[in-house]
């Protein structure tokens, strides 16, 4: 039997009795890879004899390596082309440089995962080996870059006079060599704050970071595990860390959102926290001559979701806190310390600096992957930020610049829809959501089409107004959802069977169900090029699903999509008929069991944040998010705007069209 054969019959045993087994198996056969990737890499190094000054010959002369062009891209100005090149080298193994307009390191590493993974550099591994295999590469497409830039002043060492404070919580006791390795790059002493997990660390780190020239005093604490990076921070040191004019605040970190072990994130973050002495110049004189800045953090890590930048499920973690303090939400995107690393003036964080804080205050572990009070508290400190009259900004690698512009949170959307195409056609089952994916309503409000019930019903003198009819139809709705426990879903007919008890309904219930779904399909239109698509994989014989969390029945779906001219898929997961939903989970675990789970690849593509992206993506689902017609319109910063239960007619009419116009295509400008 062949190594193949049994490998796949281990695989088949392990999915039907151990899947927590099989998925230990496919771990280490990715270590397994990863190592031996890195170990034909260094048998290439020295077959090939190639040492750095050769390979920089060859970089330079290939145009792939351009010594001007990288200087002009990093606040660390190199004084010979060899340190510069040294530099791009080792960033290149975590960061979003790159070397020269024609080689474009993100992109490289996008389409080598085994590359990244295996924590080459991205033009190293070319040079070495990727060029030999036939590996592509492509020139710098920007996908985003800053609307104005904040000017920094290298030369300029005021920050001198400032107080500062590092707070460092270490888990992993490996950092505390890493930590100190870093502090080389400080301009300045700092007093050095450090929470540890274990008791028998504290002399190591008084030890360790009493080498370090810019270390002034140094105040260990042993740590609970709880509340993770911030519950030491503010537990341990807050009395003290008020009095400081800027504290910095890094902690151990060493996976992906992803669970993959790796480093990259933490190095990225560390990089442009404390360890290129460029950046962290540029950090120290912007806050020293501006005195309305009052919270820096690098962009978000470029391998991360398109979404991360999104409440997702974390605001109901955060109202305590945001009622406490008074502050409204605006917007589902925003731009804020993913990972909770940060530099600020405890000023700007007033609220947090000044309470009495106890372990206790925060959850117990374990936690879960999101919306926690912890996932929640990230987000909410650039909102307590400005809150409080100071202003965030960024540092955005591959340009070189800071910047207060947050349009960086939504970088990954300035793409052709081709890329997602790409995807969808690469996987074994391409699946779509429906609502704000294939098509849109008119207006955009959804509930547009229970208003004009409303009105029809006022008319007739059922109801006294066409808005109090809306909140009583939803109303209904919520009670037969909450008569389930929220365990699965309802339909329509059910709905008004509810409401029939509270109002003299002209007609019976599902009559008047239909007169809802007909009015709300006149408001339907496709979004042409997302249906095109739709239409293009189904006419190609790709395997197609549907998927959407309605109260209409599989019928009306089909009734809608003919209306759209969408052709019929091969399957439909309509929550009205399975009880299953996208939005709690019960829908991708179910499909997770008879899809992902035996090795076939989904990729799936809706415009709900945590339905159709964060969710399926746990379950091991290739999930492609676009933005929906409200998203889009907030991204791109136009004014005005519709509230999503706003049930004013004229204003409906008034900003729904233009949403919608805008909204129809579901991404940004590339």
């Amino acid at each position: 039997m062949s190594r193949k054969v049994l490998e796949k019959k281990l695989k088949d045993y392990l999915r039907k009795r151990n899947p927590q087994a099989l998925r230990f198996l496919v771990k280490v056969k990715q270590q397994w890879r990863k190592k031996k990737l890195q170990q034909q890499f260094k048998a290439i190094q020295v077959r090939s004899g190639v040492g750095d000054a050769v390979l920089l010959d060859k970089a330079t002369h290939d145009r792939l390596f351009d010594f001007e062009w990288y200087n002009s891209r990093s606040l660390h100005q190199f004084g010979d082309a060899s340190s510069a090149f040294a530099d791009y080298c080792r960033k290149s193994q975590y960061s979003n440089v790159s070397p020269s307009a024609k080689f474009d390191t993100e992109d490289y590493m996008r389409r080598n995962l085994d590359v990244y993974f295996s924590g080459i550099g991205a033009l190293e591994h070319y040079l070495y080996a990727g060029q030999k295999e036939g590996r592509e590469i492509r020139g710098v497409k920007q996908l985003w870059q800053p609307s104005q830039s904040l000017p920094v002043d290298l030369a300029d060492n005021s920050y001198k006079n400032m107080q500062i404070a590092l707070c460092l919580h270490i888990y992993y006791k490996d950092f505390i060599e890493r930590f100190a390795a870093l502090l080389k790059s400080l301009p300045i002493k700092v007093d050095i704050y450090v929470s540890v997990a274990h008791p028998t660390w504290v002399e190591e780190v008084h030890s360790v970071f009493g080498r370090c020239p810019e270390a002034r005093e140094i105040y260990c604490a042993v740590s609970t595990n709880r509340g993770r990076n911030f519950g030491p921070l503010l537990v341990e040191f807050s009395e003290r860390l008020k009095h400081y004019d800027l504290v910095g605040h890094l902690h151990s970190k060493k996976s992906l959102y992803s669970g993959r072990e790796q480093t990259q994130w933490s190095d990225y973050l560390n990089e442009y926290l404390l360890g290129d002495a460029g950046v962290i110049r540029g950090i120290l004189q912007l806050f020293a001559h501006n005195n309305d800045l009052g919270m820096y953090f690098p962009t978000s890590y470029w391998l991360m979701p398109s979404w991360v930048n999104h409440w997702t499920m974390n605001k109901q973690a955060a109202r305590s806190y945001l009622e406490k303090w008074n502050i409204a939400l605006e917007e589902d995107f925003l731009a804020y310390p993913v990972g909770g690393m940060f530099w600020a003036r405890p000023a700007a964080l007033q609220q947090l600096f000044d309470q009495a804080w106890s372990y206790s205050d925060f959850p117990e572990e374990p936690l879960a992957n999101d919306g926690s009070e912890l996932h929640a508290f990230e987000r909410l400190l650039p909102l307590l930020v400005k809150h409080n009259g100071y202003k965030p900004f960024f540092y955005h690698p591959p340009t070189g610049q800071f910047t207060h512009d947050k349009g960086y949170i939504y970088t990954q959307y300035h793409q052709p829809l081709s890329e997602y195409a790409n995807q969808l056609h690469n996987a074994d089952i391409a699946s779509f959501d429906l609502f704000d994916t294939l098509l849109q309503r008119r207006y955009y409000q959804p509930d547009y089409a229970k208003l004009k019930v409303g009105q029809q019903l006022f008319a007739a003198g059922i109801v006294p107004s066409a808005r109090q009819f809306v909140k009583e139809r939803n109303q209904a709705e919520f009670e037969c959802r909450q008569s389930r426990q929220f365990s699965d879903d309802v339909g329509l007919v059910e709905v008004y069977q509810h409401l029939a008890a509270t109002l003299d309904l002209p007609a019976e219930p599902g009559a008047m169900a239909e007169l809802e779904f007909e009015m709300d399909m006149e408001e339907c239109q496709p979004k042409e090029e997302v249906l095109a698509l739709f239409n293009s994989l189904i006419e190609g014989g790709k395997k197609v699903q549907l998927v959407s969390d309605t109260y209409y029945s599989a019928a009306q779906i089909e009734r809608l999509l003919h209306h759209i001219g969408a052709r019929h898929p091969d399957q439909m997961w309509v929550s009205s008929e399975n009880g299953l939903r996208k939005d709690n989970g019960s829908l991708w675990r179910e499909l997770a069991g008879k899809t992902v789970d035996k090795g076939i690849k989904v990729a799936h593509i809706g415009d709900n944040v945590v339905a159709d992206a964060q969710i399926p993506g746990d379950f091991g689902f290739q999930s492609l998010h676009i933005l929906n017609p409200i998203d889009k319109w907030k991204a791109m910063g136009l004014p005005g705007g519709l509230a999503h239960n706003e049930m004013h007619e004229p204003e409906i009419k008034k900003w729904g069209r233009l949403i919608c116009a805008n909204g129809r295509y579901p991404l940004l400008e590339h």
